[in-house]
């Protein structure tokens, strides 16, 4: 057994020495600001999006306004039949749109793929519920027709 008188008889095997970065360039620096001031600006963008009021629906059939509701004065859920385009054989698509306090969707369709259906309920005016072959649209508007978003990509 090894005693030591005290503890200045241990000396450290690998001593660190102090790193130093060489320091950032113009290049750099410029790039990292670029990207900050791009994701402050994505983050104002969203709390601005966030607080547009959307409150009306419009449900349009073959491009034509067929109805617009007023989602923040429905007080119970209910549903609005919507006939669509004449399919094949003469049979009309028939389109089940239920509406809920601020939102709305697709309850069902006799479409043959039912995306609309599996769309599922939306509450925003970013994505708007399309029945193509039934030719119904739900889309929501804001309370002006200059503001909020012209399109979505991806």
């Amino acid at each position: 057994m090894i005693q030591l008188k005290n503890s200045n008889d241990i000396k450290p095997v690998l001593q660190l020495k102090h790193c130093t970065c060489p320091p950032a360039s113009k290049s750099n620096k410029f790039w990292l600001l670029l990207l900050g001031g791009l994701v402050a600006a994505s983050v104002v963008v969203m709390i601005l999006l966030w607080q547009v009021p959307v409150s009306n629906v419009r449900i349009y059939k073959e491009g034509e306004i067929i109805t617009t509701i007023n989602l923040l004065t429905v007080n119970q859920p209910y549903t609005y039949t919507v006939e669509g385009m004449v399919h094949t054989g003469g049979v009309s698509g028939l389109n089940i749109v239920e509406i809920d306090h601020g939102r709305v969707r697709m309850q069902k369709a006799d479409c043959p793929d039912g995306y609309c259906v599996r769309q599922g309920w939306i509450n925003s005016g970013l994505v708007p519920v399309v029945c193509l072959p039934n030719r119904v649209v739900i889309a929501f508007e804001s309370g002006t027709d200059n503001t909020g978003i012209d399109a979505v990509v991806g």
